[in-house]
């Protein structure tokens, strides 16, 4: 039973693939970004349900036809437009993670993440209903964004997200945080970026994006919850991320065409950062909640030494951290190089335009170096530290020790 559920999770992990040659999508020129963001979800998904078989104990099948349920309808909602099928795909992708909860017991953390994830989910649904059928297409695309924005974790709408991961086994913490949240960003890049810039509403939400980022760091490093913290790490990423497709928009039909360049090289940061945050925050929740598994609590102070007995090499387990602290050779050195570059590129420019962007680029910085530090203090805390408690010596399944190491490869 559980090799056919495996195969399942496989074919709703391809069919996306095959729903858009169906479609028409061209996934070398236009569609670009649709191929990047079904390949993470491919790759990603398939490691988070290897994880599956050795974090979980019971109802694995029932796992993984959730998971099988959320890819597919994940997938899908990339490929189907301003149609009803969006919102029906969309509600499954969200209505199916409570199956990813049948594992463990349910319990008032457990109740509160599920809670969170379907409350941003409705919310979302409700905006695209609106936008779908608003007779005013302009007012209707307001709630488009809106929708976008809360199911995103946008700064003043990110309040779910960290309930959300607080109570989620680790492997469901990595399908939102790795796969789940970039749909919400690959809608607004497709949908919204190409028309957006031309707004007065881009001008609030450049600002809101850059202290999204320091607000998030900063909630990110003093969190005691290390679950929450990886949580508050991801509504930086995604605040960045957004900041990245807006700035891309505001200055894409730009007379100055040093702007035009610019606009063309936040674009590629955004990809570029979405592959990082994909990949970096799927190992970091699938690593740091085994060790939380093992000592049944998510406080960092309780899980003092916990990583020395879990049975994964201390190297393996600092990967996801380095990449964080932007190491030379980790997509995290590249993102936020091209960021750095980027930023002195806006003081080459004359102008105001882009000048009024660098103070608000430099709070961005110091969000990303808050935000790296919150996960040096996990590592340190969580690995590094001897142990407070006689924890025994644990060995991992193999199945999880290969899912977290492909995970970082």
């Amino acid at each position: 039973m559980i090799v056919l559920s495996y195969l399942i999770v496989l074919m709703s992990l391809v069919a996306p693939f095959l729903a858009a040659k169906v479609l028409g999508k061209n996934f070398l020129e236009q569609d670009s970004v649709l191929f990047i963001a079904l390949t993470l979800q491919a790759v990603l998904g398939f490691i988070s349900s290897i994880y599956v078989y050795g974090y979980e104990h019971r109802k694995r099948t029932t796992v993984l036809l959730g998971y099988s349920v959320f890819f597919l309808s994940t997938g899908l909602c990339y490929l189907v437009g301003k149609t009803l099928w969006l919102i029906l795909f969309w509600e499954l992708s969200t209505v199916s993670a409570f199956l990813l909860y049948q594992g463990g017991k349910w319990t008032p953390n457990s109740i509160k993440s599920f809670i969170a994830l379907v409350v941003a989910g409705g919310v979302g649904a409700f905006c695209f209903t609106y936008w779908i059928y608003s007779p005013k297409s302009e007012f209707g695309n307001m709630f488009l964004v809106a929708g976008l924005l809360v199911k995103a974790a946008f700064f003043g709408f990110h309040f779910w997200l960290p309930e959300a991961h607080s109570g989620s086994p680790a492997h469901a913490s990595a399908a939102y945080s790795g796969i789940l949240v970039n749909l919400p960003l690959i809608l607004f890049h497709q949908l919204v970026a190409p028309w957006f810039g031309n707004t007065i509403y881009i001008k609030i939400l450049i600002p809101l994006a850059g202290f999204g980022v320091l607000w998030a760091g900063l909630s990110s490093l003093f969190s005691r919850d290390a679950k929450k913290a990886i949580a508050y790490s991801t509504v930086e990423n995604m605040n960045f991320l957004f900041l990245c497709i807006l700035l891309s928009a505001l200055w894409k039909d730009s007379e100055v065409e040093s702007l035009k360049v610019l606009s063309r090289s936040f674009s590629f940061l955004f990809i570029l950062s979405l592959i990082h945050h994909s990949i970096s925050k799927t190992f970091q929740f699938l690593s740091i909640g085994y060790l939380t598994k093992i000592s049944g609590f998510s406080n960092v102070d309780q899980n003092t030494g916990i990583g020395r007995i879990s049975g994964l090499p201390t190297s393996l387990l600092s990967l996801g951290t380095i990449s964080f602290l932007a190491i030379p050779g980790t997509t995290g050195f590249l993102s936020e190089a091209t960021f750095v570059k980027l930023v002195a590129g806006v003081l080459e420019i004359p102008g105001q335009s882009a000048i009024l962007i660098l103070p608000l680029l430099i709070l961005v910085s110091s969000g990303l170096v808050l935000g790296a530090a919150g996960h040096l203090r996990i590592f340190l805390g969580m690995v590094l530290s001897r142990p407070r408690t006689n924890w025994p010596e644990h060995k991992p399944s193999r199945s999880v020790f290969y899912s977290i190491f492909l995970a970082v490869f």
